[in-house]
């Protein structure tokens, strides 16, 4: 599912010159250098052609190699493939990935080249290694990218259509280092043209390859003439010129491979992910908000933050509530599963998270800690029941993680984090909607609360109550004979579950204890399970919740 410029017959160069090109205030898509004389046919390409090709390279030890292609798309932006950024062990560690931009040869490195390593990832949330759908991701670089004649971005399609614009037809440019005709990767950039088809035509020269892979998200190209992408173009751009301007239009994503051997099929189209079915989804993962190209963009305002506690928080709609009733599902306005960008489900850790502000979400810092470390990318779903009278799905990235700074991984203690939305989640009375926080952490002894949660992998909803105890009850019920770290201060709660028959087992991290506010019956977050319950010979169970009560002002604070 990788792919090369394969089979290309190198020519003779004619003498190629470069001069500079002067006056463009065009910002992306215009090449910096003017070439008098071009190579013809199946081609090397001189320095400065394709200033915005990027090569992406990883690292395994001493070795490095060259996977994949990539567009520069603005200073601290590459646009590729997906699947360029797994491994067969998933998603690579961030240092072991390194950006080439400015080269057009893998083994010499001259001052017209700059290398960039990676800060984050951003795949899009529908692909998986199982499958070839929203093959695209963004790799945001850990200082800004500098421009040259030989480094320049390229525009991304017009979100306006363009008179005259049909690509079916055209033809556009493919560029890489993949396999040649001697199925060994060239050293030297080669490029290539190839028309672009209709998705019928596609699916109609080999349906057995094409029949469950193709969809209306991608396009298809290729002259089927042994010229066009293989093993190791993926991630790289399928470039059209409009007036004089080069804009992306397609990534190389997958094309058949040859009987029995891994190879592409260079008698076969290649499949491209359409850049221009992915506009707002591009415009919403750029959070720097540094894109040149002309397209929507969907900024969220600088000043607003959200507060905790607004008007309508905690409320649940009649038609939610019937819905959960009916159907005994896991359905909140406030809860979400944090979830990971390219990783499968079953692998998942499954931790709730709780929306506190249309911003903001309250979860565990056990959760969410690495994710902080690794600077990996998570998601998460609001909305979305079955219901046609409740709205569609919201999905929103975490833009940033806020872990307690007194967080320790080891006695759990000061296990809370906030996540900021990099959008803000759309309110609906009462389906989508905030849960109301309690201003301070004292709970009475001997409150009966409610725990909801659900098991791991299910939508089940799981329902107990338990008692709330005396911390220092707990410490020597708990501590004392199992040598358990339960804290005895007021930043965790410790319950007693009131029936202890009730199975937990496999529970979804941090179901969630609520209760409702005397004054205005709406649903207080007051805590959220912080570790695995304890059983006793006498069929007792302890529970400890992080007091969300107690951390208040810190949540105000940190939003």
């Amino acid at each position: 599912m990788k792919a090369s410029l394969g089979a290309l017959v190198i020519l003779v160069v004619l003498g190629s010159t470069i001069t500079l090109a002067h006056g463009s205030h065009q910002s992306c898509g215009v090449r910096k250098v003017h070439y008098n004389n071009l190579i013809l046919g199946g081609q090397k390409a001189p320095a400065g052609k394709w200033p915005w090709h990027a090569i992406i390279v990883h690292r395994t030890g001493d070795t490095v190699e060259a996977v994949c292609g990539g567009s520069v798309i603005d200073k601290y932006t590459i646009l590729t493939a997906a699947h360029c950024l797994y491994t067969t062990h998933g998603v690579i560690a961030r240092n072991r990935l390194q950006v080439y931009v400015g080269r057009t040869q893998l083994s010499v490195i001259d001052d017209r080249s700059r290398s960039y390593s990676a800060e984050r990832f951003i795949v899009h949330t529908g692909y998986s290694q199982l499958h070839v759908r929203d093959d695209i991701a963004l790799i945001k670089v850990t200082k800004e990218i500098e421009m040259s004649a030989f480094i320049q971005p390229v525009c991304l399609w017009p979100s306006e259509p363009i008179s005259g614009t049909d690509i079916v037809g055209r033809r556009g440019a493919v560029v890489g280092f993949g396999l040649t005709d001697v199925d060994k990767p060239s050293d030297v950039m080669l490029d290539a043209e190839v028309p672009v088809v209709d998705l019928w035509s596609c699916l109609e020269s080999n349906r057995a390859a094409f029949g469950k892979h193709l969809a209306r998200t991608m396009l298809c190209a290729g002259g089927r003439d042994g010229v066009g992408p293989c093993n190791g173009d993926s991630g790289g751009g399928l470039f059209l010129e409009i007036g004089g301007v080069w804009y992306v239009r397609g990534i190389v994503s997958f094309a058949p491979n040859l009987d029995g051997v891994l190879k592409c099929d260079s008698t076969q189209y290649t499949v491209f992910t359409n850049v221009a079915k992915y506009l707002d989804w591009i415009a919403e993962a750029d959070g720097n908000g540094t894109l040149v190209s002309p397209m929507r963009r969907k900024n969220k305002p600088a000043t607003e933050q959200g507060m905790v506690n607004s008007a309508g928080c905690g409320k649940e709609s009649v038609e939610l509530v019937r819905e959960r009733t009916d159907t005994n599902s896991f359905i909140f306005p406030w809860a979400t599963t944090i979830e990971f960008v390219g990783i499968d489900y079953r692998r998942q850790n499954e931790c709730l998270a709780y929306l506190i502000t249309e911003w903001h979400l309250l979860t565990s810092a056990t959760c969410v800690q690495e994710v902080q470390e690794n600077e990996q990318e998570i998601f998460i779903r609001l909305g979305g029941f079955n219901r046609s009278e409740l709205p569609k799905q919201q999905i929103r990235y975490v833009e940033k993680v806020i872990v307690h700074s007194k967080y320790s991984k080891q006695s759990y203690q000061n296990d809370i984090a906030i996540l900021k939305l990099r959008k803000k989640a759309i309110i609906y009375d009462g389906t989508v909607n905030p849960i109301c926080l309690p201003h301070g952490p004292h709970i009475q002894n001997d409150t009966v609360l409610s725990l909801f949660g659900r098991k791991k992998f299910f939508t089940n909803l799981e329902h107990w109550r338990v008692r709330v105890v005396d911390n220092e009850f707990c410490h020597k019920k708990v501590v004392l004979p199992t040598k358990e770290a339960f804290s005895i201060d007021d930043s965790v709660i410790c319950a007693q579950l009131v029936e202890p028959e009730k199975n937990r087992n496999a529970l979804t991290r941090l179901p969630a204890l609520l209760d409702k506010s005397k004054e205005s019956g709406a649903n207080l977050l007051i805590g959220f399970l912080l570790n695995e319950s304890l059983q006793f010979s006498n069929n007792e169970t302890f529970l400890e919740f992080v007091n969300v009560g107690h951390y208040y002002d810190w949540i105000v604070q940190n939003l």
